[in-house]
C-alpha cells in the first residue's frame, strides 16, 4: 500500500509543472535507461549507481528501509535490496541533495517529489519480481535502485564488481542540476502556496 500526502487542492498547479518536469526529464533520461524489469538487464540499470556494491539481504523481514539522498544526496542506501513477496519497502528523506522521489520505471508505485528530511513513502511489494526505480530529476546522475522479490529474483543478481559507469554526455549534467534547482524551487513554491491557501 503506498501511503504520501495525496491531498487535493483545486487552486494547486503543481500538478501540471510536475508533469512538465517528469517529461522533460525523462526525455532527458531515455536514451540512458531503457528496458523491462527483469534480472537480465539489472546489470545494465545499475552500472552507474555510485553505491551499488552488493545487495542487502531483507528476506525475512517484513519492512526494510531505505534512505533516499543517501552519501552525496544522489543515492539510495541500500540500492539494492531482497525481500520476500508481501514485504513493505520504506523510502526516507534525508532532505540532502535536492528534491527527490522514487519512481517504479513500470509505473507499479510513483512518490511526491520532496526535498523534507524526514519524509517517507512505502510499498509493499505481493508479487516475486525485479522492480527497478529511480529518481526521476537524477536517474542519468545514478540515482536507481531495485528490489529483487523472492529468492529466484534474489539469486539472479549480477556482481558489482564486474560493472562499469556510463559516462555523461556533455552538458545533461547542467541540464539535470538546472531541472533539479528548478524542480526544488516549484516544490517550495508549491508547498508555500498550499501552506497559505489552508490558512485563509
Amino acid at each position: 500500500m503506498d501511503t504520501a500526502d495525496t491531498s487535493e487542492n483545486p487552486a494547486d498547479t503543481s500538478v501540471t509543472r510536475r508533469a512538465f518536469l517528469t517529461a522533460s526529464t525523462i526525455a532527458l533520461a531515455t536514451p540512458l535507461a531503457t528496458g523491462t524489469a527483469s534480472a537480465d538487464d539489472l546489470d545494465s540499470w545499475l552500472a552507474d549507481v555510485p553505491n551499488y556494491e552488493a545487495v542487502a539481504d531483507a528476506r525475512g523481514e517484513s519492512e526494510v528501509s531505505v534512505t533516499v539522498g543517501a552519501d552525496d544526496g544522489f543515492t539510495y542506501d541500500p540500492p539494492v535490496v531482497a525481500v520476500d513477496p508481501g514485504t513493505t519497502v520504506v523510502w526516507e528523506w534525508t532532505g540532502d541533495g535536492g528534491t527527490h522521489d522514487v519512481v517504479d520505471e513500470d509505473g507499479a508505485y510513483e512518490s511526491d517529489l520532496v526535498v523534507d528530511a524526514g519524509f517517507t513513502f512505502e510499498h509493499t511489494f505481493e508479487e516475486a519480481g525485479v522492480s527497478r526505480y529511480g529518481c526521476t530529476p537524477h536517474i542519468p546522475m545514478g540515482m536507481k535502485g531495485a528490489v529483487l522479490v523472492g529468492d529466484e529474483a534474489a539469486e539472479a543478481v549480477p556482481a558489482a564488481g564486474g560493472l562499469q559507469s556510463i559516462p555523461l554526455l556533455p552538458g545533461v549534467a547542467a541540464s539535470l542540476a538546472i531541472i533539479g534547482v528548478v524542480t526544488a524551487a516549484i516544490s517550495r513554491w508549491t508547498r508555500a502556496s498550499r501552506d497559505r491557501a489552508q490558512t485563509r
